[in-house]
């Protein structure tokens, strides 16, 4: 197995559990995800109703804030998702 899929998966007692490296990037992924989706949905409703224009402060003001919100969401859950698990003992 290379040194890459050994961090991602990491075999314990014959289960194969993810590792924290593979877990955090899909973390982090995921914030990233929902930051881009929730920004631009917001920023096409705002663009529709002529509210700002492309390029301009007010859309920079969007992508910030929302970008600001998720990764203090992030953070705030982070340790509810990336905790360690443990294996099922073996009896």
């Amino acid at each position: 197995m290379s040194r890459l899929w050994r961090a991602i998966l990491t075999p314990v007692d014959g289960f194969i559990t993810v590792g924290k490296t593979a877990k955090g990037v899909s973390y982090v992924s995921v914030w990233v995800l929902i930051w881009g989706t929730a920004a631009s949905l917001v920023d096409y409703i705002l663009l529709k109703r002529e509210i700002y224009a492309s390029f301009s402060i007010g859309q920079g003001f969007t992508f910030v804030g929302y970008g600001v919100a998720a990764a203090y969401l992030a953070v705030k859950l982070a340790p509810r998702f990336l905790k360690q698990e443990e294996p099922p003992a073996a009896d």
